[in-house]
């Protein structure tokens, strides 16, 4: 008895392969003038306002990541594939599976053309899977796949390939944001401008990262060379100790103009029983300081803090322009500690700077006098214009609480600014 086996579907199975990157490579070489003139503008931007090297960084960094992303996009969408099998029709792309059983599959319908931003003399189509309602189960771009991969496919399958038959049936079969030009072009804005912003954020964040990167390695370099100098046989005042645990004495804080400029400001610490300053010790720990610049890094401030009995009275602070002329600030060091101020008379810090344009200004001397009343003023005030600097300096008064104040004060009239 003759027996028969029925024939069994043919199976058909499409990968987009290369399509994706074909597209994106014909993109390039249709639009490279307009690449190249966004890529200078762009780049001309980021050279402005971030220098040479942050600019020629963060343009590298962000075309790098253009180009990772538009390989990975392209990439992930090579493995787009259109799969029959003898039960279903599987449609994956993105990640995304779409499945309808075979027998429910109706046509493939061929949409009207699109313009080629690409290449204007070519067309593009969409083509609309439809199962058996006529209603639509994929909506796939024709550049996705290779070419002749749906009529092969409707060949398979047994069903029509045809060409829409109007705007309705299109309208009908689009998804929400093909249906009309506006909305096609809104959602084409809103993405564009997402994908600006993101690029936006990026480079931004590439350069914090590049500047944070190089303030890191600035103070590190700076510690380096710095603190082995730090040692109590060479400054026998360094304070090593921060609320009874050890510590350095040195600490320095950094900011990045650019990756390749930095500017530092350092401080040290010290402690002692005096109450003043060792003239050599403090000059020679301010000299040190400034001496750290480096052609990346430029050690800009240098300061000591000292700190004499553990409470407010005594307590001195130095901070120097490194690029001023030091000598005002060698004179008060020389000076205060031939001449040590007594306990009534406060803390008082002793400020060196300098106006970005070169200018030096003068000296600055602010005394803290222990309480507001006329008698701590007095002393206070006494003690800094028997400074013989004083009269070029600008002098200033507060008591600690910053109760009371006296700005610009005049050492000839002080019994004057403690009637005002």
């Amino acid at each position: 008895m003759d027996q028969t086996t029925a024939p069994q579907p043919t199976t058909f199975t499409r990968r987009a392969g290369l399509s994706g990157l074909r597209l994106g490579w014909a993109n390039v070489r249709h639009h490279w003038l307009r690449l190249v003139f966004v890529i200078l503008v762009w780049g001309g931007y980021q050279l402005r306002i971030n220098g040479w090297s942050d600019g020629v960084a963060i343009v590298g960094w962000s075309l790098g990541g253009v180009f990772v992303f538009a390989v990975l996009f392209y990439g992930l969408h090579g493995l787009s594939t259109i799969r029959l099998t003898r039960d279903e029709l599987v449609v994956t792309r993105f990640g995304v599976r779409q499945r309808l059983p075979r027998d429910e599959v109706g046509d493939l319908v061929r949409g009207r053309a699109y313009p080629n931003h690409a290449n204007a003399s070519q067309e593009v189509h969409y083509r609309f899977i439809t199962d058996v309602r006529g209603q639509r189960f994929a909506a796939i771009p024709e550049w996705s796949f290779p070419d002749s991969t749906f009529e092969d496919l409707a060949v398979v399958l047994g069903v029509e390939s045809r060409p829409v038959t109007g705007p309705a049936e299109e309208r009908r079969l689009s998804p929400w944001w093909m249906r009309s030009l506006w909305l096609t072009t809104l959602v084409s804005g809103v993405a564009l401008v997402v994908l600006v912003a993101l690029v936006w954020w990026a480079s931004v964040a590439l350069k914090d990262w590049l500047h944070a990167r190089a303030e890191t390695a600035a103070q590190e370099t700076f510690v380096a060379q710095v603190e082995p100098q730090l040692t109590t046989s060479r400054f026998p005042h360094l304070d090593l100790e921060d609320q009874g645990a050890p510590a350095s004495p040195l600490s320095v804080s950094a900011y990045a103009e650019t990756s390749s400029e930095v500017r530092l400001r350092s401080w040290v610490k010290l402690v002692g029983t005096d109450p003043e300053l060792s003239s050599a010790e403090a000059i020679e720990l301010l000299d040190i300081q400034c001496a750290a610049s480096t052609e990346e890094a430029e050690v800009t401030v240098s300061q000591l803090g000292y700190e004499s009995d553990g409470v407010f009275g005594y307590d001195r602070y130095v901070e120097l322009a490194c690029a001023s002329d030091p000598s005002d600030v060698h004179d008060w060091l020389t000076w205060s500690e031939q001449h040590p101020a007594d306990q009534d008379a406060g803390s008082f810090t002793v400020t060196q700077r300098r106006f970005s344009m070169g200018e030096q200004l003068d000296l600055e001397i602010v005394g803290y006098a222990v309480d507001a009343s006329d008698k701590a003023f007095r002393a206070t005030m006494e003690h800094m214009c028997a400074f013989p600097g004083a009269d070029e300096a600008n002098v200033t008064v507060y008591d600690r609480d910053m109760e009371r104040s006296i700005p610009h004060v005049r050492c000839d009239s002080i019994e004057g600014h403690l009637a005002e």
